[in-house]
């Protein structure tokens, strides 16, 4: 390199990246992929946090249901013990 000094030299890497800047990026990657890594642990784990939800809601629903016929079985009971 025609005009650069040795100190100069010295502080770039072969393509003209000071290494503070390949450091800072380096850390920006893998503060990246260790986000991902994360994501891709906390997203099966929502998958099955919906389907338990709707599980439930749909077993929520039964169970009214069966109240409501309960109440009216009852409802019905006890007008024909009052005769």
């Amino acid at each position: 390199m025609r005009g650069s000094t040795p100190s100069s030299r010295s502080s770039r890497t072969s393509w003209g990246i000071s290494p503070r800047s390949t450091a800072a990026s380096n850390d920006r990657s893998r503060e990246y992929h260790t986000i991902l890594q994360a994501l891709r642990r906390i997203e099966p784990l929502l998958v099955d946090e919906r389907g338990r939800r709707e599980i439930l809601e749909r077993s929520l629903e039964e169970l009214k249901r069966q109240v409501v016929a309960l109440q009216a079985r009852i409802q019905e009971l006890e007008e024909r013990i009052r005769g």
